[in-house]
């Protein structure tokens, strides 16, 4: 049946050789609304008593909740019926995970979260395969690997999520290719490129942090480069989930250490040894040319070996397993509004 040129459903009089909807629909029904639709026939044609059957289901499934008046074609099985019904079930809304350095991709806090939803049967779990052991980190691997499996699923509603170099990934490949249509949300765990005071609210609520006031330690981010993508203007909900102390989420200050943080990073996470002011050339020459150049040296040994204790730490603010449960319920609302 169609209106004004389109197609909108099965109605009154139509049939096809090639298709047996109205046929299965039939069968459907004389078994889940027996006590009503026993005497539907077992033919393809949809027919008067079939148009009264569907006008009779579409009426209780009003009535229930389970369909809104406005959202259908009355006397006519259209997808709004088929899914009420649950002779068609709806699609669900692609979680796109891209996990840290040297992780497993199917698992960690977005991918486990994903996961564990898929479960329950309200999202579908895609996980991003990248090289994530080259040193540097080759997020351009990755941004391809994104955009192939965001290009597997046209008109899907998608929710992309990311964890420690996973959210670097993320990030340059919104600045490359903009946010996906029909993305619905986003959750970032571990953010380096966090932005000035972004914390999800049960952070601070369940004690993962004391003082929000802090961001990430990617460069593109804290100086607002070009190329830097604002997350904030696309209006799309999304949370940053990280805990205090984390080297690579929580940087506080422009200390001398913080400076030489921000330089091993730039090396290690970008392969950027030369740009100025925050790579570790800009901060050897300035090491150079400033007159308590001892300090310069001290500070980057230090580093150095901060960034070694850090990764050894136990329990590890960055790398220690997430309670997810927040994260989940945040994502079920995400899901519910956005479907």
């Amino acid at each position: 049946m169609q209106v004004n040129g389109n197609w909108v459903g099965w109605g009154l009089g139509d049939s096809s050789l090639g298709d047996f909807t109205v046929r299965d629909f039939k069968r459907f029904a004389k078994r889940m609304y027996a006590s009503y639709c026993s005497d539907l026939d077992d033919t393809n044609v949809f027919d008067q008593s079939m148009q009264d059957h569907v006008k009779e289901i579409q009426t209780r499934l009003v009535a229930s909740g389970e369909l809104q008046w406005d959202e259908f074609l009355y006397g006519v099985l259209d997808l709004p019926t088929e899914y009420a019904t649950g002779f068609k079930k709806k699609p669900v809304p692609v979680g796109i995970s891209v996990e840290g350095h040297s992780s497993n991709m199917f698992f960690g806090p977005v991918a486990d979260s994903f996961t564990q939803l898929e479960g329950e049967q309200i999202l579908q779990h895609q996980p991003t395969g990248y090289d994530n052991g080259a040193i540097p980190f080759d997020n351009a691997d990755g941004v391809r690997a994104l955009r192939e499996n965001v290009l597997r699923y046209p008109g899907r509603k998608k929710i992309l999520g990311g964890f420690s170099q996973g959210m670097i990934v993320l990030y340059d490949y919104l600045a490359q290719y903009g946010v996906p249509d029909d993305t619905i949300g986003f959750i970032f765990y571990g953010n380096p490129c966090r932005g000035l005071g972004s914390v999800a609210p049960f952070c601070l609520q369940n004690g993962y942090v004391k003082n929000s006031n802090t961001r990430g330690l990617d460069p593109l981010r804290r100086f607002n480069l070009k190329g830097c993508f604002d997350i904030d203007a696309t209006g799309i909900p999304y949370i940053d989930i990280w805990r205090q102390g984390d080297i690579f989420a929580d940087e506080k200050d422009n200390s001398l250490e913080t400076q030489m943080a921000e330089a091993v990073y730039q090396a290690v996470a970008r392969g950027d040894f030369m740009s100025n002011p925050y790579s570790i050339a800009a901060n050897i020459v300035q090491m150079f040319e400033n007159a308590f150049s001892f300090q310069y040296v001290f500070a980057i040994v230090m580093e150095m070996i901060n960034g070694v204790v850090f990764l050894a730490k136990q329990p590890n603010p960055h790398y220690s397993p997430f309670d997810i449960e927040p994260g989940k319920a945040w994502l079920r609302e995400v899901i519910k509004n956005g479907v």
